[in-house]
């Protein structure tokens, strides 16, 4: 059952700001660099999507944030994988943001 959830707010924040805190990325294991380097990215290019979303683009799947505002922020030449990253799944790391970082607001979005 897949978990759905939609963004309903993401502040305007410098990403100087949200980088002060990035010590308090989730505890990983085994391949703790490639794991560090992907959840860094995610960050990157969350706060990059988080500050070009308008209002009347709220709320938005979490799912069309992730391929339409953030995959496109990722540097020339590297991936975006959250499965490559600590979190695994997009509504993790989504959810790591929300309640972990106050960066943004998630509402669950009912299924039909």
């Amino acid at each position: 059952e897949a978990a759905k959830a939609e963004l309903i707010s993401a502040p305007s924040i410098s990403p100087e700001g949200a980088e002060a805190n990035d010590n308090c990325l989730p505890n990983v294991d085994a391949d703790a660099s490639e794991l560090n380097a992907m959840d860094e990215l995610l960050l990157s290019c969350f706060l990059q999507a988080a500050q070009a979303v308008t209002e009347k683009m709220l709320p938005m799947p979490i799912n069309l944030f992730y391929a339409n505002c953030m995959r496109p922020c990722r540097p020339a030449g590297t991936s975006l994988d959250v499965k490559r990253s600590s979190h695994k799944k997009l509504i993790t790391f989504m959810r790591y943001l929300a309640h972990e970082r106050q960066l943004c607001q998630l509402s669950e979005a009912t299924q039909s």
